[in-house]
C-alpha cells in the first residue's frame, strides 16, 4: 500500500486534490489495486516501491521518464500501476501544460482496465478546459455521474474556469448555481473568475456580477483585493467611473491596501473618459503609498495624453518614466509616434524612428503606417512614398492597412491612376483588399467622374465576396447623381433598403442633393419626409439641398418655413445657405426679404466676406446694401 507520508508531502507541494486523493486512499475501504479489473498479481510492497519511484521521478523534473515507465506498466500488465500513481503523473504532465500527454496517458490507463477516479476526471477535465476543448470537457463532466461518482467543488471549479476562459459567460453561472444547488460553497478563487469572466464580457455583466458579489458577502466570504480590482475594471469599462471612485475610496476604510493593479485600473478608466487631471493626481499619490508605477501605467498615461493633447505632459511623463529606470517598449514608441503624426511633427517622428532603430527596436509595419498615413493627410505624397520604399528597404511588408492608407492619400491627391496600381500590386503580392480598400477607390474614381471604372470596380468587389457597406453604396450613389445617372442612383438606393445596411442620413442627402440638382424637387421632398419618419436627423447639407431646389423653383414660402425649422432644431446656416436664399430672393424681385435676411445673418457673426459669394448671389444688387 501507499505510504501516507509520500502522498501527503507530494499533494501538499502540487495541489488542491490532495484531500479528496488521501481520502480514498485511507478513509475508503475500497483499494484502487484491488479493483477486480486489476491483475491479482500485484505485489503491494512492489507497487508502493514502483509508486514512491514514479513521485520522485515528478518532484525531480523528470516527468517524461515517469510517464514511460508508467506506460510500460501499463501496457505489460505484469505489475499494474495504482490510479493514484497515474494520477501524480497525470497532475505533473498537466502542471507542465502537456495536455496531450495527459489525455493520451488517460486513455491508456482507461484500455488496460484501470478505472479512473474523482482525481483522474478532475485532471483530465482541466486539461480539456485549458486546452479550450470545452465540448469534450462536457462529456468527461457528464461521465463522471454516469460512472457512480459525485462532482466536487474542484469539479465545478474547473468547469466554471474552463468556460469563463473561452467567454461561455451564460453557461459558467448555470454551473456555478448548480454548483451551489449541489451544496457546495464556493470559495474565493471560483467567485473571482467568475466575477473577472463577466467584467471581460464588458456592457450588461454589472448586475450578474455584483449578484456574485452579493452571494459572497451573505455567504460570509470575504472579497479580497482582487475582487475589488474585479469590480473597478468593470465599472470603469462601462464609463461609470464615479461609482469606481467610490468603492476606490471605500477600500481602505473595508481594510485593503490598494494594489498597483488597484492604481492602473482607474487610471486607466480615467484616462478612457478624458479626465487626465484625475488620473495624474492618482498617479502621483502611488509613490506616497509604497507603489511604484510600472511600464503599463505609464503607458496607459501617455496614450490618455496623446488622445487628449496635452503635449507638454507627454514629455514629462517620457523623461519621468526613463529617470524611473523603465524602458520604453513597443507600445510606448507607438504611443508617442502617433501623437506626433496627429499633431504634424512628421520631422520629429521620422528621428523617433531612426531612434528606434539605433537601439535594436526595428519599427512594425503599424508604426510605418502610422506614419504614412501622417504624410498622406499633409498631402505630401512623394516623402510618404519614400517611407513605403524605406519600409520595404528594412524588410517590414506591407499590409492591407498600409495599400490602404497609401492609396487613399494618393486619391486625395487625384492620382487614381496610381491607386489603381497600388491595388494590383496589393494583389500580386497576396494581399485581400478590404471593403475599406475598394471604397477608397470608389471614392477616388467617383470623383475623378470616372463612373465606368468605379462600376466595373464594383462588380470586382462583389465577385470577391466582400459586403458593401453604407460607404461604399453612398459613394456610388453621390457619383451617380453628380454624373446625372439618377435612375441607377434610384437602383442602388432601393437594393439597399431591400438588402440591406439600411441609408442613414448622408445617403438620403446625397439623393436628396442629386433630385434637386435634376429638378425633382418633388421626388426631393417625399424623400425627405421619408427620412424624418425614419427618425434620420437632417443636416445642414439635407436643408441647403432642398431649400436651394425650392429657391430655383420660386417656392420661397416653403424655403423660409424650412429655414426656420432648422434654426428652431439649432442648426446654424452657413454663408453658402444665406447666400442661396438671398440669391432667390433677389431673382425673383423679393429683395426686401432677401435684405432682412441679409442684416439677420450679420447680426448671427457672418461677415460675409467670400466674393465668389459675395458676386454670385448678386448681393450688389440689393438695395440699401453697400
Amino acid at each position: 500500500m501507499v505510504h501516507a507520508r509520500h502522498v501527503i508531502k507530494f499533494y501538499s507541494k502540487f495541489g488542491m486534490c490532495s484531500i479528496i486523493l488521501i481520502h480514498r486512499c485511507f478513509c475508503s475501504k475500497k483499494v484502487y489495486s484491488s479493483r477486480k479489473n486489476i491483475s491479482e498479481k500485484t505485489s503491494l510492497p512492489q507497487q508502493s516501491d514502483f509508486h514512491n519511484h514514479i513521485v520522485r521521478l515528478c518532484t525531480t523534473n523528470n516527468v517524461k521518464n515517469a510517464v514511460t515507465e508508467v506506460k510500460k506498466m501499463l501496457e505489460i500488465k505484469s505489475m499494474m500501476p495504482t490510479v493514484v500513481t497515474c494520477n501524480i503523473v497525470l497532475g505533473a504532465l498537466t502542471r507542465a501544460k502537456d495536455y496531450n500527454s495527459a489525455l493520451g496517458l488517460h486513455n491508456l490507463m482507461v484500455d488496460s482496465g484501470l478505472v479512473p477516479d474523482i482525481v483522474t476526471f478532475n485532471t483530465i477535465l482541466n486539461c480539456h478546459c485549458e486546452h479550450g476543448q470545452i465540448e469534450s470537457a462536457f462529456q468527461v463532466f457528464m461521465q463522471i455521474e454516469k460512472v457512480g461518482y459525485k462532482p466536487s467543488i474542484v469539479t465545478f471549479g474547473i468547469m466554471v474556469k474552463g468556460l469563463c476562459k473561452v467567454g461561455k459567460m451564460q453557461k459558467a453561472i448555470e454551473f456555478f448555481y448548480q454548483m451551489l444547488a449541489k451544496g457546495h460553497r464556493p470559495d474565493l478563487l471560483i467567485c473571482n473568475i467568475l466575477m473577472d469572466g463577466l467584467c471581460k464580457q464588458g456592457v450588461g455583466q454589472l448586475k450578474p456580477m455584483m449578484s456574485i458579489y452579493g452571494l459572497m458577502v451573505k455567504g460570509g466570504m470575504c472579497p479580497d483585493i482582487v475582487t475589488f480590482n474585479t469590480i473597478l475594471n468593470c465599472y470603469c469599462k462601462i464609463g461609470q467611473i464615479e461609482s469606481a471612485f467610490q468603492i476606490f475610496r471605500q477600500l481602505e476604510k473595508m481594510g485593503h491596501r490598494p494594489s498597483v493593479v488597484t492604481f492602473g485600473t482607474i487610471i486607466k478608466g480615467l484616462c478612457k473618459v478624458g479626465r487626465m487631471q484625475d488620473a495624474m493626481e492618482l498617479f502621483r499619490q502611488m509613490p506616497h503609498r509604497g507603489l511604484r508605477p510600472g511600464v503599463v501605467i505609464y503607458n496607459t498615461l501617455l496614450d490618455g495624453l496623446c488622445k487628449h493633447g496635452k503635449g507638454i505632459e507627454i514629455v514629462a511623463v517620457l523623461q519621468e518614466m526613463v529617470e524611473q529606470g523603465h524602458s520604453p517598449d513597443m507600445f510606448t514608441y507607438s504611443t508617442w509616434l502617433a501623437w506626433l503624426c496627429q499633431e504634424g511633427k512628421l520631422k520629429e517622428a521620422l528621428e523617433l524612428m531612426e531612434a528606434m532603430l539605433q537601439k535594436g527596436m526595428p519599427p512594425d509595419v503599424t508604426m510605418y503606417n502610422t506614419v504614412i498615413d501622417g504624410f498622406c493627410k499633409k498631402r505630401r505624397i512623394a516623402e510618404a512614398r519614400m517611407i513605403f520604399r524605406h519600409m520595404l528597404e528594412k524588410g517590414q511588408s506591407p499590409n492591407a492597412v498600409t495599400y490602404s492608407t497609401f492609396m487613399d492619400g494618393l486619391c486625395k491627391e487625384d492620382k487614381v491612376g496610381e491607386a489603381m496600381d497600388l491595388l494590383y500590386e496589393m494583389l500580386g503580392k497576396g494581399h485581400n483588399p478590404s471593403t475599406v480598400t475598394y471604397n477608397i477607390l470608389l471614392d477616388g474614381l467617383c470623383k475623378a467622374d470616372n463612373m465606368q471604372k468605379a462600376a466595373s470596380l464594383y462588380e470586382e468587389m462583389l465577385r470577391k465576396g466582400l459586403v458593401p457597406d453604407i460607404a461604399t453604396y453612398t459613394t456610388l450613389i453621390s457619383g451617380m447623381c453628380k454624373d446625372g445617372s439618377m435612375r441607377e442612383a434610384e437602383r442602388l438606393f432601393d437594393q439597399m433598403i431591400e438588402l440591406g445596411p439600411s441609408p442613414d442620413g448622408i445617403t438620403y442627402t446625397v439623393l436628396i442633393a442629386g433630385y434637386c440638382k435634376e429638378g425633382n424637387v418633388l421626388a426631393a421632398r417625399k424623400l425627405f419626409e421619408e427620412m424624418m419618419e425614419k427618425c434620420l436627423a437632417p443636416s445642414l447639407m439635407t436643408y441647403s439641398a432642398i431649400i436651394g431646389g425650392m429657391c430655383n423653383e420660386g417656392n420661397f414660402e416653403e424655403a423660409l418655413n424650412l429655414f426656420q425649422e432648422m434654426l428652431d432644431k439649432g442648426i446654424i446656416p452657413d454663408d453658402v445657405l444665406y447666400g442661396t436664399l438671398m440669391n432667390g430672393l433677389c431673382k425673383y424681385g423679393r429683395t426686401e426679404e432677401a435684405e432682412k435676411l441679409f442684416n439677420e445673418m450679420v447680426e448671427r457673426g457672418h461677415n460675409f466676406k467670400n466674393e465668389m459669394v459675395y458676386q454670385n448671389h448678386n448681393v450688389k444688387g440689393m438695395a440699401g446694401f453697400s
